[in-house]
């Protein structure tokens, strides 16, 4: 297998998918995620009237067309050139969410999640 693509031998980091990444969310925060997930071609079709509502109601909107763009642009990443050829060695994904969380929440950018 090398023989065909000499990336294919080289240790691979672990990808999270969004599910995953909100579920470290929750545990962090304590705030409960959405569960369901919705098609893309779904929020495409929604974009127009999502816009819209946000109009009226003055708040942002659910998402745009950036957030939908990004949704499946790039999705691998690898770092294994900078690793390679500068020593790069990523830290565990939820270690780096909590300490932004951290930082986040010091520099009052983030309320406090509040006692029930």
């Amino acid at each position: 297998m090398c023989a065909t693509s000499p990336l294919a031998c080289l240790p691979q980091p672990p990808v999270h998918d969004l599910r995953t990444i909100s579920g470290y969310w929750q545990e962090l925060t304590g705030v409960t995620m959405p569960k369901a997930v919705m098609p893309l071609w779904v929020a495409w079709t929604m974009l127009p009237f999502t816009t819209m509502a946000s109009r009226f109601t003055g708040k942002p909107p659910l998402f745009t067309p950036g957030v939908l763009r990004a949704s499946v642009s790039n999705t691998v990443v690898s770092h294994a050139k900078a690793e390679r050829e500068l020593g790069f060695a990523p830290r565990p994904t939820y270690e780096s969410l909590a300490d932004a969380l951290a930082f986040y929440r010091a520099q009052g950018w983030l309320e406090q999640k509040r006692a029930a």
